[in-house]
């Protein structure tokens, strides 16, 4: 069975939270440095995240997936912001902003995707703006 990111964030992250405050990931020039646990842990999020994408891929008529799927995806791009892979956070949050927005087209009215879809494009831009890009870069985006 699939489980959540609630599930997942309870099972993997949290029992290590105090753990990993106290040994904050650190960089060394060219890579990340986490407790191995939160490595285990974003290692099982993103098996879930691809059990959601099977899911979507069997079935892509249904918005539900898709809309889970683009959740999933926000949060995975979190984590992995978080733990220093802009990079793929950065891919994460473009999927997320195309899942969201291509729902919105498909219903305009549900405030739900609507707002969802805003709060991705503002994701994307704090990312950018980490990432040192231009100020009007991000307002661009996020307004577009």
């Amino acid at each position: 069975m699939l489980a959540t990111a609630r599930e997942v964030a309870r099972d993997g992250f949290v029992p290590h939270a105090a753990a990993s405050d106290a040994n904050e990931p650190r960089f060394d020039g060219s890579r990340v440095h986490l407790l191995p646990e939160i490595g285990e842990a974003l290692a099982r999020f993103s098996s879930q995240v691809a059990q959601l994408e099977s899911m979507v891929k069997a079935d892509p008529g249904t918005a539900r997936w898709r809309a889970r799927l683009a959740d999933a995806l926000g949060l995975h791009a979190g984590v992995l912001a978080i733990s220093g892979d802009r990079r793929a956070a950065m891919t994460q949050r473009l999927r997320t902003r195309e899942l969201h927005d291509e729902l919105v087209r498909t219903d305009p009215r549900n405030r739900i995707w609507l707002h969802a879809s805003l709060h991705s494009r503002t994701r994307e831009a704090e990312l950018l703006r980490a990432e040192g890009a231009n100020a009007r870069g991000v307002a661009e985006l996020t307004l577009a």
